[in-house]
């Protein structure tokens, strides 16, 4: 090789090596830069801190990891909350592109990592905004309630008074009567048929702002907010009882407390009085809530702690709160997390990571059924003579009916089992009531209705009757189709309705928009429309522009309009 080639290519790698090391901008050197806001932080129980990462290059993908999320779990964001006291790391993997040439890209990670310490939540807790809670619901038993008999006829009585005042300063005409000689059976009668208020006051999410109301949460899931017209509309069809399932873990204070917020009391009892007004059976429970259930599962007795600490709590504060109300108002001890989803993954809400057998997991519910029967007739007042919804094993009949599940003793002697009752939920077959699409993988099916499809509602409904036998009372809290474009719709409305009325039981079906409209009170469906009117001798609107559930068929399936619709395809 000649000298001045030798120079010319000694001269262009010193060249280049200034270029690189003096400002020519790759992602290269901008990732040598790369760091966290911080490499270590301190954060208390139930509290936040946000971490950020500098310098990051134009496009990265920034992942975030909690080595010990029982201790401090991360969000997406780079937003670290403590859960428990101790000490982790949570780490960002940074995902860029290098580029080596021109025409070659390389991507390339980098792990950067920030220390953290999860301490106690400070003792005092500090000033809170205006949508946090302020006052702790007193939790001093009121007197014993006056008895108010049933009429020898067995008629329901009346609950309205003159319109006044709560307790807690809201409008009510409940006259706070309690029927000391009500039985399970009686309140079946009474409650009729009825209807969830679903997807509102248990909407929940996570990393929502801090300024969210009651009602933001409430319309979250994409329901409107509830008014009386709701409540008048859906009891115009007949519907004698509505259920209303409340996350209560949206609006609580984060002194490992768990207070609830007034505003969000306050909210829930104003709906619960939409219902009382119409002198309507009206049942509120903690509902999936953000999935805090499966805590009661953990491996670390600390956190299973902390689901007691949060359950005691919340029954604590609502039976405290809504004591003075009528026994038109019925606690529910929980929705479908007294089960397997004791096991629930809490941190990652993704499939399980609790160690429960299934012994256990009976045996947990069973004492958690029992707690809250506890709790609430501790509370005394009217809670003394106060109906008890209780949740059965996943509330899955055969689940429910396994001698494994056991009722829980009411601790008021007296009453005996005859102010309990089980609730049970009947999507049965799934294929049918859930799965949506044809894809699905486990089975799909858009008809029901045959004699052998009649059969297994009612033999497995007959189940349930084991319990009625001792006295106490059933509730199908959840049931019916989740889609109108199958064939069978009201047909399988109807008969859950008459059968399970005729069995004793109160069937309560799933509603989300579905079928009733909340805007203007009136039912989508003719057809469905019509069965409730038939079943309850109601005489609700039928608008002239309702729709018809079922399957879709051409108006015209003549063979000169077949042969249109061929052509028209092609």
């Amino acid at each position: 090789m000649k000298r001045w080639n030798r120079r010319f290519i000694g001269l262009g790698l010193i060249l280049a090596m200034v270029l690189t090391m003096n400002g020519i901008p790759n992602a290269a050197s901008a990732a040598a830069k790369l760091k966290l806001s911080t490499t270590k932080t301190t954060v208390e129980v139930g509290k936040s801190k946000k971490v950020t990462v500098k310098n990051a290059p134009k496009g990265s993908k920034i992942t975030w990891s909690s080595k010990n999320a029982k201790i401090a779990k991360v969000n997406k964001k780079g937003k670290i909350t403590g859960v428990k006291k101790g000490k982790t790391t949570v780490t960002a993997k940074v995902v860029y592109t290098v580029n080596k040439k021109k025409t070659t890209k390389k991507k390339t990670t980098k792990k950067l990592t920030v220390k953290v310490t999860v301490q106690k939540a400070a003792t005092q807790a500090t000033a809170k905004p205006t949508d946090k809670p302020t006052d702790k619901p007193t939790d001093t038993p009121t007197a014993k309630p006056t008895d108010t008999p049933i009429p020898d006829d067995g008629t329901d009585v009346s609950n309205l008074t003159t319109e006044h005042k709560s307790a807690n300063g809201i409008t009510t005409k409940d006259n706070g009567q309690m029927r000391q000689n009500l039985t399970a059976a009686q309140l079946m009668k009474f409650m009729g048929q009825g209807w969830n208020l679903a997807n509102t006051l248990e909407s929940c999410g996570t990393d929502l702002p801090d300024s969210y109301q009651p009602t933001d949460y409430e319309t979250f899931w994409g329901q409107p907010v509830t008014t009386q017209k709701v409540m008048d509309g859906i009891h115009s069809y007949g519907v004698n009882t509505v259920r209303i399932p409340v996350a209560w873990s949206n609006m609580i204070s984060d002194d490992g407390k768990y207070t609830i917020n007034d505003a969000y009391f306050n909210r829930v009892e104003e709906v619960i009085n939409y219902a009382l007004n119409n002198e309507m059976y009206a049942i509120v429970n903690i509902h999936y809530d953000g999935d805090w259930w499966g805590q009661f599962g953990d491996a670390d007795d600390k956190v299973r702690e902390q689901a007691w600490a949060r359950y005691e709590a919340f029954w604590n504060q609502i039976a405290n709160r809504y004591k003075e109300y009528s026994d038109r108002l019925i606690f529910e001890s929980a929705n479908e997390e007294l089960g397997e989803r004791l096991n629930d993954n809490w941190v990652t809400r993704d499939g399980k990571s609790g160690v429960l057998s299934t012994e256990e997991q009976y045996n947990v519910t069973n004492q958690i059924n029992q707690k809250f029967v506890e709790i609430v007739r501790a509370t005394g007042g009217n809670n003394t003579y106060r109906h008890l919804l209780i949740a059965g094993f996943d509330t899955d009949v055969e689940k429910t009916c396994d001698s494994r599940f056991v009722m829980p003793t009411d601790t008021v002697t007296a009453n005996g089992t005859e102010k309990l009752s089980v609730s049970v939920h009947y999507y049965t077959p799934s294929i049918y009531c859930i799965a949506t699409s044809a894809t699905n993988s486990w089975g799909f099916s858009d008809t029901w209705g045959t004699d052998a499809d009649i059969k297994e509602m009612h033999d497995t409904l007959d189940k349930l009757k084991k319990f009625t036998k001792d006295g106490y009372g059933v509730i199908i809290g959840e049931y019916g189709p989740q889609s109108a474009s199958k064939d069978g719709v009201p047909e399988f409305i109807e008969e859950v309705m008459t059968y399970g009325t005729q069995s004793g039981f109160v069937p309560v079906i799933w509603e989300a928009g579905l079928f009733y409209n909340r805007t203007t009170g009136e039912m989508k469906f003719k057809d469905v429309a019509e069965v409730f009117n038939k079943v309850t001798g109601a005489n609700g609107v039928i608008s002239a522009s309702a729709g018809t559930t079922g399957i879709q068929k051409a108006d015209d399936v003549s063979e000169e309009n077949l042969k249109k619709t061929i052509y028209l395809g092609r």
